[in-house]
């Protein structure tokens, strides 16, 4: 997405993929309210500090406890994020044990994990 939006502000003159992914290595050390962070996957996105992962992951928690389940695309329209952000952010609550993953025909819905409580 950032990709995306750099390029189309800067019109005919493209900034390439590599440009781009080096500029945003130099953000920690410019003290901008900005980090780059790379999921188990290999996506790399672009994030604000103003809040923390785990602070994510509670509204994403709250979310799946009001919906009782829901799925990326689901997370994507209620966050306005991307439908891969939502699913690399629901994965890494998974992988955390704050939800579970239900993979079917219909799709992949996660579940609060209640099998800690048990």
């Amino acid at each position: 997405d950032a990709y995306v939006r750099v390029n189309r502000a800067r019109g005919l003159a493209l900034v390439s993929p590599e440009d781009l992914l080096q500029a945003c290595k130099m953000i920690k050390e410019l003290n901008l309210p900005l980090a780059v962070q790379t999921f188990d996957s290999g996506v790399i996105v672009l994030k604000s500090t103003n809040i923390s992962d785990e602070e994510f992951v509670q509204k994403i928690v709250y979310l799946v406890e009001a919906f009782e389940k829901i799925s990326a695309d689901q997370l994507a329209k209620e966050l306005h994020l991307s439908v891969l952000l939502a699913g690399e952010r629901l994965q890494a609550a998974a992988l955390e044990g704050h939800l579970v993953v239900d993979e079917s025909i219909h799709g992949t819905v996660y579940y609060i994990n209640n099998f800690d409580t048990l």
